[in-house]
């Protein structure tokens, strides 16, 4: 059997599924109200170049959040402040205030009382994020670290600095920029501990009255045609050793080049030497090989010569003595010899048809003397 509706159990179940409901639509109401009553829906959107500081209400705890993004919080209880970090610059220019990053020109006093100003003097600073608490609680939220603290320390160390050096050392870029080392030095000293560092700060130019303005200018024109000449002077037994120098090493690098030419020369002459004395010995040898053989074939023609004429000399002793000895035969036998020459054309044909007389001659003989031999 079921239990009856107005039983102490149903009771209990309705009041604890009342309690349930209570809890889940209390927050939403309540969430509802702290939305329309400090307009918020509990989402901030933190940009790349801002920091986040979220304060608790309760515990007065703050927190600082670097990342961009969309940043909730639980509105009444929190609450988020949203600071810029980008490198920001201030400017001392003109005689108007501009918030937040203008203030009137910069007026000091040199050393020697001298009274000059800056026209325009600026400088690059940011907030520290890792910081950003120390500055809301400082300068408070938005831009109050812009507006108050670091134009009051700039101006104050400009001052300062400037205060400590004479008109001449100011015109000097070196010695400003010294100075304003030293400026950015004193404000980080002084603003680091309320979350706030200077970047960069700029080497003024101050203006002066004219007059005294354009006594420095001949003044700083003198001093700097004294120090070149001073230095000219000073340069002058260095130039000349270099001059002195630089011809001996002209004169050195002469002698060299006409060296290495020489060497070369020297080299091409022996080369050419050895070429026309190998020339030389090929012609000599071509020619003496040459004449070998001339004399060798005239020597060989005289011996010819020689042994030729020896025996027309012997044949003709041979028919000296012939002729001395036998001068008719040798008579005879050089006519028949000369006869041997003649070439006869025969006819048929006699005079006497029977002949009574017939002579008759020993040729054989006649060609035995002919040759030096007996008849």
């Amino acid at each position: 059997m079921s239990q009856p509706s107005n039983s102490p159990a149903a009771r209990r179940r309705r009041l604890a599924l009342d309690l349930v409901l209570a809890l889940l639509v209390v927050p939403v109401l309540l969430y509802f109200a702290l939305r329309r009553m400090y307009a918020t829906d509990g989402v901030v959107e933190v940009a790349d170049d801002q920091v986040a500081v979220v304060v608790d209400a309760l515990s007065g705890e703050r927190r600082v959040s670097t990342v961009p993004g969309y940043q909730l919080f639980v509105p009444w209880k929190e609450e988020v402040h949203v600071l810029d970090k980008s490198p920001d610059e201030l400017v001392f220019e003109g005689t108007q205030w501009v918030e937040p990053n203008q203030a009137p020109w910069i007026e000091a006093r040199g050393r020697d009382g001298s009274r000059f100003s800056f026209e325009r003097f600026s400088l690059s600073y940011a907030l520290v994020a890792a910081k950003a608490d120390a500055v809301l609680e400082d300068s408070g939220p938005g831009d109050g670290f812009k507006r108050d603290l670091v134009r009051a320390y700039a101006r104050a160390c400009v001052r300062d600095e400037i205060g400590r050096l004479s008109p001449e050392e100011v015109l000097r870029p070196d010695v400003a920029r010294t100075a304003m080392t030293r400026v950015m030095e004193r404000m980080n000293t002084a603003l680091l501990r309320h979350g706030i560092e200077v970047l960069e700060v700029a080497t003024p130019k101050p203006t002066f009255d004219k007059a005294f303005e354009d006594l420095i200018n001949r003044r700083k024109q003198g001093d700097l045609e004294i120090e070149r000449k001073r230095t000219y002077l000073a340069q002058l037994p260095k130039e000349r050793g270099d001059r002195l120098q630089a011809i001996r090493d002209d004169k050195e690098r002469e002698l060299e080049l006409l060296g290495k030419n020489l060497a070369v020369n020297r080299a091409a002459a022996e080369r050419e030497t050895q070429k026309l004395r190998l020339e030389a010995d090929i012609v000599f040898a071509n020619r003496s090989k040459a004449g070998e053989a001339a004399r060798v074939e005239l020597a060989t023609r005289a011996a010819g010569l020689r042994q030729r004429h020896e025996g027309a000399l012997e044949d003709a002793r041979r028919e000296t003595e012939n002729l001395e000895r036998y001068g008719e035969f040798a008579v005879r036998a050089a006519l028949v010899q000369r006869l041997a020459e003649v070439q006869f054309r025969l006819l048929p044909y006699s005079r006497d048809a029977a002949p009574k007389r017939v002579e008759h001659e020993d040729v054989q003989a006649a060609a035995a003397f002919e040759k030096g031999g007996r008849p």
